[in-house]
């Protein structure tokens, strides 16, 4: 795309302006290509499509552009996966005079002669093809990056050429043929499981490694397991790694390392020893880093300590502009506390050193900021309790004497109370504690609470107080109709029976309702109310003429 649209018809300025606008600044590049291994040959800012030179690890140079080689790995290095350098190495210790070798020939499918096959190991002495397979070549597993670029069903209709190589007329007829699964994610899996079980991940690889020529009918002199350093020798990146890590004064430790982990690293300066990836080393180098945590911690405490000691001069030099003595500390970060004294005063302040110092700045007084927090908290919690104590007093309630900042108790079941204040109720003169804010918000949503003034009862009180009221309310209306209250006191209005004795002639003799119920219908005894119908009926009725 960059290319058409710089040489299109865009001149002069505007296509200039274009191109500064997606450039890629050349340190950038240079970070991004060393995680991936290149270095770009170049001295001035790039786009993603110019083609510039690069350099591998092996030292190649090629020519390619930073959108088409971020994706992609050096055209000159062999196309090795894990797999295949991992089974290199077990074919080259078990059966070292194979002269194992990667086949790409033409010829083998009838359907298209010019297609390249590949085999990934050959062994013209042994007669073995061997064929490292992986996830690509599986239908059901799932496909990332540019594994897609061929199609699953024309890796498997290979797959199915590469069996039939043995008994078909090619120059492989009666070789057999080994299919090995020794992908970088199942490897990863059975060493971090040896290792949990605390087994060796080489028996665990070597097992699996049997087991694929056990299928196929190759027969393997016995020999004892191969060490890391047997296998490791096998990889390519061994000798490039560990030239790599010289070139920057770190040393590769042997140990496990089969590019299933972390390298086992060794710094020559300090001699610490850590794991790291490559790629991580790799972006520390290009930040010009050495790699090593501690090495760069020195070099982290050399520069803040440089800093620390000019911050304080300086901090003590406008001290004395401004006629202050710094007493101490003198060393430390920016925000320790310390102390300074005014000359002319004596008058000794304690802050922040940056506080002090943006005081000084900007030309105010140096004063202690902790006594200036303190009183404006102490301002502001003296302001609250003077609007509550106004408050409660509408309620006949008041704060005990000397409660001007809360307390901390246990209650009843033994658990601790804070921001407690002890209020005293005006009616009953009961005292209770309560959280103040809390209980005030309460007190001004409750709905059968009148601000009048009038003496505040405890909770406790007012429910006696309601239920005498309440059971002398229904004392009354028992004595309106001619009954007897027989109790029990006033509980609740809803669930509670209240029981009356009945009229003299009524022939239910009891009667109970709660006290919901009374204040609607009255005592509804259904015989006192016959009775106390015939009795109305007869006060109305006129007096018979007596002849």
């Amino acid at each position: 795309m960059f290319e058409t649209l710089f040489e299109s018809d865009i001149g002069g300025t505007d296509a200039e302006e274009l191109r500064d606008r997606y450039a890629i600044p050349l340190s950038v590049l240079v970070q991004k290509a060393a995680v991936i291994g290149f270095v770009p040959i170049i001295d001035r800012d790039v786009t993603a499509s110019d083609v510039i030179g690069w350099r591998c690890s092996e030292g190649h140079e090629f020519q390619a552009s930073w959108r088409e080689q971020r994706h992609r790995r050096c055209p000159d290095c062999p196309a090795l996966s894990y797999g295949e350098r991992l089974a290199r190495a077990l074919f080259n210790y078990y059966l070292p005079e194979g002269k194992w070798h990667k086949v790409r020939e033409k010829g083998f499918d009838p359907d298209n002669p010019d297609l390249r096959l590949e085999i990934d190991l050959v062994s013209d002495h042994h007669r073995i093809t061997v064929e490292c397979q992986s996830s690509l070549h599986d239908p059901d597993a799932p496909k990332q990056g540019l594994a897609t670029k061929t199609p699953i069903d024309e890796i498997v209709r290979r797959d199915e050429l590469k069996r039939a190589l043995s008994s078909t007329h090619s120059r492989f007829k009666d070789y057999r043929h080994v299919e090995l699964w020794l992908e970088l994610a199942e490897v990863s899996k059975v060493v971090k499981r040896a290792v949990n079980e605390r087994v060796d991940p080489i028996q665990e690889i070597v097992r699996i490694f049997f087991e694929s020529l056990a299928d196929s009918n190759v027969e393997v002199p016995g020999r004892p397991l191969p060490g890391f350093e047997e296998l490791f020798s096998g990889f390519s990146e061994a000798r490039r790694t560990s030239a790599l890590l010289d070139e920057n004064g770190l040393a590769l430790r042997s140990g496990p390392w089969l590019g299933l982990t972390d390298l086992a690293v060794t710094c020559r300066s300090c001699g610490h020893d850590w794991r790291s990836s490559l790629s991580q080393l790799r972006r520390g180098w290009s930040r010009g880093r050495s790699g090593c945590a501690n090495c760069w911690s020195i070099v982290l405490d050399q520069l803040s300590a440089e800093r620390s000691d000019a911050g304080w001069a300086a901090f003590q030099e406008l001290c004395a502009d401004h006629g202050y003595v710094l007493l101490g500390p003198v060393s430390g970060p920016g925000n320790v506390e310390v102390k300074v004294k005014e000359k002319s005063t004596g008058r000794v302040a304690t802050g922040r050193r940056h506080y002090i110092a943006g005081r000084l700045l900007d030309g105010l007084v140096v004063v202690d900021a902790k006594r200036i927090e303190y009183d404006k908290r102490r301002d502001r919690v003296a302001e609250t309790i003077s609007k509550h104590r106004a408050f409660l007093e509408a309620y006949g309630i008041r704060l005990a004497l000397g409660q001007d900042r809360p307390t901390t108790s246990r209650g009843p079941d033994k658990q601790i109370r804070t921001n407690r204040f002890t209020i005293q109720y005006l009616g009953c003169q009961h005292f209770a504690k309560v959280p103040l804010g809390p209980f005030v918000q309460k007190l001004a949503r409750h709905k059968s609470r009148t601000a009048d003034g009038s003496p505040g009862l405890c909770p406790r009180c007012r429910r006696e107080k309601i239920a005498q009221e309440k059971t002398a309310k229904m004392v009354a209306q028992a004595a309106k109709y001619g009954v007897t209250f027989l109790g029990p006191s006033y509980i609740n209005a809803t669930k509670t029976r209240y029981k009356f004795s009945c009229l003299p002639d009524c022939e239910e003799g009891l009667y109970s309702a709660t006290f919901s119920n009374l204040e609607k219908n009255g005592v509804a005894c259904r015989g006192c109310k016959r009775i106390r119908k015939r009795q109305q009926k007869a006060a109305l009725r006129p007096p018979r003429n007596r002849r």
